[in-house]
């Protein structure tokens, strides 16, 4: 496959979980480890390690009210 017409072809004959693995591969081959983006990944560890953290009970009531999702 040299063409990219040949590869629109290929993707188009794929089975949907092989175009959502895919999709994915080609999202995370986007990912450009700027300094920005480093910086994004540093705060988050730092929040992670030193903020409060949310328990699972009260991020879904959060979820549910906001968004009326309900769980099961």
């Amino acid at each position: 496959m040299s063409s990219l017409t040949e590869i629109q072809s290929a993707i188009e004959q794929l089975a949907p979980k092989d175009r959502a693995e895919l999709r994915h591969w080609l999202e995370i081959q986007d990912v450009e480890e700027s300094p920005e983006f480093l910086a994004a990944v540093d705060e988050g560890v730092r929040s992670a390690e030193t903020e409060p953290k949310s328990l699972l009970e009260d991020v879904v009531k959060r979820l549910e009210e906001r968004f009326g999702w309900k769980s099961s």
